[in-house]
């Protein structure tokens, strides 16, 4: 359970509350949620050659992103671009899930190396590959290739390209860095793990889609918008860890912030947390981390990120960056909601 401490916070006892109370509701609510027609085709694609994540995932996040609201989504997307948006964050979260599981497992270099190229480099990237990993890698190439016939009917691709591919960089060097993780679990600690693993929450992408797609703002804005996403993407990040680490123990998964933050407070080591996930010792690491209150202290941590994030939304004059900050509390309360099924 989550400390008296966490608890005594208004907002976070709201937000605890909600998701407990609401878990069925919103459960029955996400299973019973249809993708969209557009992704379906890639979702087949990606179910027939790859280990595949459950639908609940599509599922769940979609159920955030087609209402234009809850902390997904600017205010200057327009009501009729509010659904193709979010159609394209759906897609490229398919995209990074598809990278990101590769570092996650640590093991085949080659193929996560010809992933990491896609969508830069447009010669035959896949020659050296076998058969399974060539179709995968076309798979990822599709992806973008369809997302890019998107925002090339949109009047402010052009201006965006640029800052778009420089954000898929640093999500590609968030699942590069959980590889190295997963080879070097020495190297684990908190600082790193959140300032880099951050970005494969892809809020920044999810923020270049919205401009993308939006009818214009100031561009003095832009600055101000990008420092609020880090806020909240690191937000999202911790979200995702409080949610994720169970399963992620019995993944032997050592990219978990939560797996950092046991490590950095001094709870125990790399090589013996190693040990923990590797001998498949999860009762144990289990309690340890129970024990610890790391929970409750990313809960904290959460909270002094979105006082950050409102703060530095004021400076922001053309996009309602507070309303954005505030859609991250359902964000959050759907990830408590999702232990367990993603």
């Amino acid at each position: 359970m989550y400390s008296t401490a966490l608890k005594e916070s208004s907002l976070v006892s709201q937000i605890l509350s909600n998701a407990q109370s609401k878990r069925k509701e919103t459960i029955k609510q996400v299973f019973n949620t249809p993708l969209p027609k557009s992704f379906h085709k890639f979702m087949l694609e990606y179910e027939a050659h790859f280990e595949p994540r459950d639908r609940f995932l599509w599922k769940w996040l979609w159920t955030l992103l087609k209402n234009g609201e809850d902390g997904f989504m600017l205010s200057t997307v327009p009501e009729n671009r509010i659904l193709p948006c979010a159609e394209i964050k759906l897609l490229l979260t398919m995209a990074v899930t598809i990278v990101d599981d590769a570092g996650d497992q640590g093991k085949d270099k080659q193929f996560l190396d010809a992933l990491l190229k896609v969508p830069f480099e447009k010669e035959d990237i896949t020659s050296s590959l076998d058969t399974g990993n060539r179709r995968k890698v076309k798979l990822l190439q599709s992806i973008f290739d369809y997302s890019y016939e998107q925002f090339e009917q949109l009047p402010f691709w052009s201006s965006y390209q640029g800052i778009f591919e420089f954000d898929v960089k640093q999500v590609w060097n968030a699942c590069l860095y959980s590889f190295l993780l997963n080879q070097r679990p020495s190297i684990l600690n908190y600082s790193e793990s959140m300032r880099f693993t951050s970005f494969n929450m892809m809020v920044f992408l999810y923020l270049d889609t919205d401009l993308i797609f939006s009818e214009g703002l100031d561009e003095n804005d832009i600055g101000g918008i990008r420092e609020v996403v880090m806020k909240t993407q690191e937000m999202a990040r911790i979200g995702n860890w409080i949610s994720t680490w169970e399963r992620e123990v019995n993944e032997s998964d050592i990219s978990s912030g939560v797996f950092a933050k046991i490590v950095t407070e001094g709870h125990l080591t790399a090589d013996r947390l190693e040990r923990h996930l590797h001998n498949e010792d999860s009762s144990t690491l289990y309690m340890l981390i129970k024990e610890s209150l790391i929970e409750n202290k990313l809960l904290d941590e959460w909270i002094d990120l979105r006082e950050d994030a409102l703060n530095l939304a004021k400076a922001v004059k053309s996009v309602d960056m507070t309303r954005y900050v505030k859609g991250f509390d359902r964000v959050l309360m759907y990830h408590l909601i999702s232990t367990g099924y993603k």
